[in-house]
């Protein structure tokens, strides 16, 4: 028999569920009380459907019993179970409306998703037959996850609990459509606020623009919260110095940033993936579309700044710029 998932708070457990494909075990969070609510539901994956099962079970729930299921945001291992849950449960389902589109429609917009990826990968110089195996490795994940019939949510929303509020926070950056949730004085971050390492931004909104730009806005409005007294993620430990963590990824970031000019300046100009090779060395699967979209992100907000430019000899090629 599974042991009862501790409280991480007062009517809060935490399920962690196996992703062998991402960043390894997800956090699911049950709120008990009415409705029953989940807060994201974990990749589509026999093991990953068992293991929350076993979770919810050992707390003395059934799947059936779920009343509402509130996604961070729409990757596959935040929300690929949902409509397993619905279709056991009749949960009511919830995402930001940034990311609702591709989370109700996945199957009908998952092949227009991927002709996308192709295109931006193409424009950042990767050689064609790591854009075909990354093709090959989408059409192997769509069966991680299923179109859910969800209700659209909007910032600053707020969603009854029996123990209070369950209040919508947007934060774009790590998708467009990504969002935090408050809860009195807990906030569920989703992959906005990570303990250990930072969320990847620009790999699959990039045709939204300034998404480094919209991801740094959104730590400053986390920031400017009151009464947040811990952080629960979708992936690791609960954050306590939320302050002091967002600092970190601030100064992560500048880092890159600064790291990308040192690659440019005094070289030739350099696509977007001669780029990434060099900051995250030799790119593998969907590490490619991760490295590639997390530089572009970063060149985006310093051609921004004037720092950098692109080759007049060559658009897909960039330098420092002259600024």
């Amino acid at each position: 028999m599974t042991s009862p998932a501790p409280a991480v708070a007062p009517g809060v457990r935490r399920l962690q569920v196996p992703n062998p494909y991402f960043e390894g075990q997800n956090n699911v969070y049950l709120l008990e009380g009415e409705p029953l609510t989940l807060i994201d539901a974990g990749i589509n994956t026999p093991l990953s459907l068992a293991a929350l099962e076993s979770g919810l079970h050992s707390l003395g729930y059934a799947p059936e019993e779920l009343e509402q299921i509130v996604l961070t945001h729409k990757h596959l291992d935040h929300f690929g179970l949902a409509r397993s849950l619905q279709e056991c449960s009749g949960a009511r389902v919830y995402i930001h409306q940034a990311d609702w589109d591709e989370v109700t429609h996945f199957e009908a917009t998952h092949a227009q998703v991927t002709r996308r990826y192709r295109a931006f990968l193409a424009e950042w110089g990767v050689p064609a037959e790591l854009i075909g195996s990354l093709a090959f490795l989408r059409k192997d994940y769509s069966r991680l996850a299923r179109s859910v019939a969800a209700k659209p949510l909007s910032d600053g929303q707020h969603l009854q609990l029996s123990q209070g509020e369950l209040i919508v926070i947007h934060t774009p950056g790590h998708t467009c459509g990504s969002a935090c949730f408050q809860c009195d004085r807990l906030l569920f971050s989703g992959d906005h606020l990570l303990p250990n390492y930072t969320p990847n931004i620009g790999a699959t909104d990039m045709e939204s623009g300034q998404l480094l730009s919209q991801y740094l806005g959104s730590l400053e409005k986390i920031r400017r919260l009151r009464g947040i007294e811990l952080v629960l993620p979708g992936h690791g430990e609960p954050i306590s110095d939320i302050a002091a963590r967002i600092s970190a990824i601030e100064a992560h970031h500048r880092e890159r940033s600064g790291k990308i000019l040192e690659i440019l300046t005094g070289g030739r100009p350099q696509t977007v993936y001669q780029i990434a090779l060099q900051l995250f060395g030799q790119l593998r699967d969907h590490h490619v579309l991760l490295g590639c979209g997390e530089v572009w992100a970063h060149l985006e907000a310093l051609i921004e700044g004037g720092q950098v430019e692109q080759a007049t000899s060559d658009p897909g090629r960039y330098l420092a710029g002259r600024k």
